[in-house]
């Protein structure tokens, strides 16, 4: 079998799109905390350290058990990116309950835009937490979204759309590690 080119016929890379136009979003921040203390933090019931982002846009979050089996989820609407707050798009952001696995913490996760909606795709993925050194943890966010409109979309997606995905998440990810280790920093002064 002949290996896959994966350039376009003017030599251009190919679009990192999948099947209907899903798109990858991943990324990662250190947490200043141990894993030994981040972890059991994250796996709280009803994610208490959600009510204490900085972004957090309206009341506390809510927590609803679902009806059938032990899954649960918190939302709250979130203020996503960094910038002044009337510029900064608004999301309802829901997790859904962390479980540990394999030295891991998994926090299931989707946001839904509702305002810039042009700008920023629904997402759904996962946040995991891991041990990077003993007193520093890694925190992951990796997502998928579909691009709108299909090639349309994907062209919308290239021009903005996937840089707006990253800004939020990658201001997500920073805020939380921030919240994250702080009570940490507190503990040991």
């Amino acid at each position: 079998m002949a290996p896959r080119d994966e350039r376009g016929a003017a030599g251009e890379a190919a679009a990192p799109y999948g099947r209907g136009g899903t798109v990858l979003l991943s990324d990662f921040v250190y947490v200043d905390c141990p894993y030994r203390q981040l972890g059991p933090v994250l796996l709280e019931p009803e994610a208490p350290w959600l009510s204490r982002l900085p972004s957090l846009a309206g009341k506390r979050p809510v927590w609803r058990t679902a009806k059938a089996g032990a899954w649960g989820e918190a939302a709250a609407l979130v203020r996503l990116g960094r910038g002044p707050k009337g510029l900064r798009p608004l999301a309802v952001l829901t997790l859904g309950t962390a479980r540990q696995v394999s030295g891991s913490v998994i926090v299931p996760l989707r946001w839904v835009p509702v305002s810039f909606e042009f700008m920023l795709p629904k997402l759904e993925g996962d946040m995991q937490a891991t041990q990077l050194e003993a007193a520093v943890s890694r925190l992951e966010l990796r997502a998928t979204y579909r691009a709108p409109f299909h090639r349309i979309g994907e062209g919308l997606d290239r021009l903005a759309m996937h840089r707006a995905a990253e800004a939020g998440a990658r201001g997500f990810l920073q805020e939380l590690a921030g919240v994250l280790a702080r009570p940490f920093e507190q503990a040991s002064a």
